[in-house]
C-alpha cells in the first residue's frame, strides 16, 4: 500500500499520429538515455483481450494501436539523470514498466486517484458515434478506447482534478493515441502539488524529435 506514481508524455495535439518509424525510434531514444532495460513485450491493443505479437520492432505498423512495454529497470543513475531526484532521496530507483503506446484509436486517460475523467461526446466516424471497445487494458494504460481512423472526429472530454492543489497543462484533453506512460511505482519523482514535469529538457527534445511534434506531460497517483 501506499502512493504509487505513473507519468505520461502525450503529443501536444492528442489527435496527432506519428509517422511509419516512429516505435524504432522511440526505442532508440530509451537506449540512448539507458533506460531500456531488456527487449520490450508488444502487446496488440486492438481488440477487448490483448495479445502478446512475436515481431522485432522495426516490422511493426502501428494500425490500431501497439502497447511496447519495456521491463522492470532499476539503475539509479540513468534515472536521476533524466528524472531528477526521487521523492526519498534514495538512489537505489527503479521503475515497474514504460509503456509506448502509438495507434490511430483514441484513448481515454485513465484518471487512476488524480483527475475525474467524464467522456461528454464520444468519438465519431462521419454521422456515426463509435462505441468503447476497451476498457481498463491490460496493462492499464487508459480508461476505455474507440476504433478509429484518421477522419475520426475526437471525443469531447470533461477533465476536474482530486486534489484541488493539482496543476493541469491547459493543453491536456482527457484523451490521446499515442503516450509514453512511465510506472514509478512507490520510487516516485519529487511532486510538487500533486506534479511533477521531467527535468531533463534534452530527453524531452529527443522524444518530441522520434515522434515529430510536441509533448506535453500530465501524472496519476494510484
Amino acid at each position: 500500500m501506499g502512493v504509487e506514481y505513473r507519468h505520461y508524455l502525450i503529443p501536444e495535439n492528442p489527435s496527432f499520429v506519428p509517422t511509419s518509424g516512429v516505435i524504432k525510434r522511440m526505442d532508440a531514444v530509451l537506449e540512448k538515455w539507458k533506460l531500456k532495460a531488456g527487449a520490450p513485450e508488444i502487446y496488440n491493443l486492438n481488440v477487448q483481450s490483448q495479445s502478446l505479437v512475436a515481431a522485432p520492432l522495426h516490422a511493426l505498423i502501428f494500425g490500431q494501436g501497439f502497447g511496447i512495454k519495456y521491463p522492470y529497470l532499476k539503475d539509479g543513475n540513468a534515472l536521476t539523470k533524466v528524472m531528477g531526484p526521487d521523492h526519498f532521496g534514495d538512489n537505489l530507483r527503479y521503475f515497474y514498466n514504460l509503456v509506448f503506446v502509438v495507434g490511430l484509436d483514441y484513448r481515454i486517460h485513465s484518471g487512476d486517484q488524480s483527475w475525474e475523467i467524464k467522456v461528454i461526446k464520444p468519438p465519431y466516424e462521419g454521422a456515426t458515434q463509435l462505441e468503447t471497445y476497451l476498457h481498463y487494458d491490460e496493462l492499464f494504460t487508459h480508461m476505455e478506447a474507440y476504433h478509429s481512423t484518421l477522419t475520426t472526429t475526437p471525443p469531447e472530454v470533461a477533465i476536474k482534478p482530486v486534489f484541488p492543489s493539482l496543476v493541469m497543462d491547459p493543453k491536456f484533453k482527457g484523451y490521446w493515441r499515442t503516450a509514453v506512460i512511465i510506472d514509478f511505482g512507490k520510487s516516485y519523482p519529487e511532486l510538487t502539488n500533486y506534479s511533477y514535469n521531467i527535468p531533463n529538457k534534452e530527453f524531452i527534445r529527443d522524444v518530441e524529435e522520434a515522434w515529430g511534434c510536441q509533448v506535453i506531460e500530465t501524472g496519476s497517483i494510484h
